[in-house]
């Protein structure tokens, strides 16, 4: 069998090795750490491009990298805006002269009616029309679009959507109505915004926020990671639970054996005297001599020797017997946030998990918290331990020791206490804790 079909049994392909470049195999000695098990050395394996791999895991999106659009930008890409729709609006306008849409009832006048309006009046509302929709659901215009800006939600960082962009639209209507200079109030509030953020009224009202995203990241290009607040993910490795005090069991009797020779050399002097009692137990034997005489009474000295020889079996078995009631250890899952999920059956770990065989007794693990990289039913958990990815959309890591591997779907993979699991931008530890 080939280390690469060795490798798929075990449901693993490595992806980074330590030491080593991406894909690249690792050293032969790094056996300790890997990730591959029966003799298989870790990243002794090169894994193929484009058969297997899921939708690779990015990093996630902090919000406060996020960078304001500088105003003077703002106003010209409103400008190059304007330019378009003045040219669509002399195009329409031309056409329908051209097919003497306009008339002249009199030298020096024009009138136009009929269709010839209608076509006019749409041409001139096309491009805001377009431009209102593209915003919405794309979040840029023509012009916004050329230098680099976009008009995004505040709260969530994504499109602002239909409803948002008509009561942004609105503010600005309602402005042109104040002595005809309300409008332009209104654009340029965002030069005094107190969030220092260049967010006019009418931003603020729909709760929306122009960006610049060529000095600062764009949050609805495609592939963008998961965007996350101000407040940075913990990256550090979650402590694991302490082992179950098995091993401690036998120590006691070593406890006694310390004592002994701990006394000794304290008491140096005193072991001189200590033979001058040691004929002491000679009298031990006495009693066997008392029993010489042939008396009835040896079977009465024989009994109080069977009963302490029963008794130290007793004494010697209950201390073997002592780590025998210990319960065998449990596996569980520590969150990157803290919480501590016990794997007691099989079952399901997602966002929000539904067991796929809708067996109401499956085991559903849901990861709470900011999980939108983590697809609803993410994971098939199992306390052998082993997992199975579902197929997810941004797919689940394995990491070992300095060793990161990508989880094949559909494939069970063997977890070990230790290891790391990312799934999306979260990811959890497995434990070991005491068995319920």
């Amino acid at each position: 069998m080939s280390s690469r079909t060795r490798a798929t049994a075990l449901g693993l392909a490595t992806v980074q090795a330590a030491g080593g470049a991406d894909g690249a195999p690792a050293a032969s000695g790094a056996a300790a750490g890997g990730v591959a098990t029966g003799g298989v050395a870790a990243g002794g394996f090169a894994a193929a491009a484009g058969d297997w791999r899921p939708t690779p895991v990015v990093p996630p999106l902090h919000a406060d990298t996020l960078v304001a659009a500088n105003y003077g930008r703002r106003v010209l890409a409103y400008l190059i805006d304007g330019a378009f729709a003045a040219v669509i609006s002399s195009i329409v306008a031309t056409v329908v002269a051209l097919t003497g849409g306009f008339t002249s009832a009199r030298p020096g006048s024009i009138a136009i009616n009929g269709w010839s309006f209608v076509i006019v009046v749409a041409g001139s509302l096309l491009y805001p029309l377009l431009t209102l929709l593209m915003q919405a659901f794309l979040g840029y215009s023509f012009g916004k679009r050329m230098l680099g800006l976009r008009l995004v939600r505040s709260d969530t960082f994504t499109t602002p959507g239909l409803l948002r962009m008509i009561v942004r639209s609105l503010i600005v209507a309602a402005g042109s109505l104040v002595l005809g200079v309300g409008r332009l109030v209104v654009y340029l509030s965002a030069l005094w915004d107190p969030a220092r953020q260049n967010r006019g009224w009418h931003d603020r009202v729909a709760k929306t926020w122009v960006i610049d995203v060529v000095r600062g990241p764009d949050p609805l290009r495609i592939g963008t990671g998961e965007i996350v607040g101000t407040a940075a993910l913990s990256s550090s490795t979650p402590l694991q639970q302490p082992r179950p005090a098995t091993s401690i069991a036998p120590e006691p009797p070593a406890t006694p054996d310390a004592p002994s020779p701990a006394s000794s050399p304290t008491p140096a002097p005193a072991p001189a005297p200590a033979p001058a009692p040691a004929p002491a137990p000679a009298p031990a034997p006495a009693p066997i001599i008392s029993a010489v005489p042939g008396f009835g009474p040896p079977a009465t000295s024989t009994a109080p020797e069977t009963l302490p020889a029963a008794d130290e079996p007793d004494v010697d078995s209950t201390r073997i017997a002592a780590p025998a009631p210990s319960r065998p250890a449990g596996i569980a899952f520590r969150l990157d946030t803290g919480e501590l999920l016990p794997v007691d059956r099989a079952g399901v770990l997602g966002r929000d998990p539904v067991s796929p065989s809708g067996d109401p007794a499956a085991l559903l693990l849901r990861v709470p918290g900011d999980s939108a990289s983590v697809s609803k039913t993410h994971l098939d958990v199992d306390p052998a331990p082993w997992i199975s990815d579902r197929g997810s959309t941004n797919g689940t890591r394995l990491v070992r020791g300095t060793v990161v591997t990508v989880v094949v779907a559909g494939e069970r993979t063997a977890l070990r206490v230790g290891d790391t699991v990312r799934i999306g931008t979260r990811s959890f530890t497995v434990v070991e804790v005491p068995a319920r």
